[in-house]
């Protein structure tokens, strides 16, 4: 069993997830300004723009906004807290989630069929595929080319971050039947 001194161990896997999972927020953050236009234009927007680094990040705060739950229920609320609050929670959350996605890949990567594997990847990408081709038909009956291109990023974004979402809920699914395999003997 690791302990938690173990788990919050910084090393170079860690540190590589937690800078790709900040740099995605902080170019999400500057993305968000589209929503207000407020001036001035902050720096480096015109060149993020084509990124989908704001759908991502919103994606990724998901489980946080869920753990974050039982806080507003007494009144506090870290989406809406002040700045310094929700970049430190931001942070310790995704620092959080590079230590579980680096863990469970050296507990579970041994266990994971090669069936199991396709379907976490294939599946995001099927069900992206799906609604793409609906929301085409839906709305346009065909798919110029630059809106084709506009919106490969943010299906590759989408389908990364359900990727690991897929990934977390398998190992959980390891996880579980690991204690109760243990409760048994």
């Amino acid at each position: 069993m690791q302990t938690i001194k173990e788990f919050l161990k910084p090393d170079w896997r860690k540190a590589l997830l937690f800078a790709v999972f900040a740099l995605i927020a902080v170019g999400g953050h500057i993305q968000s300004w589209a929503f207000s236009d407020v001036p001035p234009k902050p720096p480096l927007y015109d060149l993020l723009r084509p990124f989908p680094l704001w759908a991502m990040w919103v994606e990724l705060l998901f489980t946080l906004i869920i753990l974050s739950l039982p806080l507003r229920i007494i009144g506090f609320n870290i989406m809406t807290s002040p700045f310094w609050l929700f970049v430190v929670a931001n942070g310790l959350y995704f620092y959080l989630l590079s230590c579980l996605l680096v863990v469970s890949f050296d507990k579970y990567r041994n266990r994971f069929p090669k069936w199991l594997w396709v379907m976490i990847i294939i599946a995001p990408l099927a069900l992206g595929l799906l609604g793409l081709v609906v929301s085409t038909l839906e709305y346009y009956y065909y798919l110029p080319l630059p809106t084709l291109i506009e919106i490969i990023p943010y299906f590759l974004g989408r389908w990364l971050i359900t990727l690991l979402y897929l990934y977390l809920l398998s190992c959980l699914g390891f996880s579980v039947y690991d204690v109760f395999k243990r409760k048994r003997v």
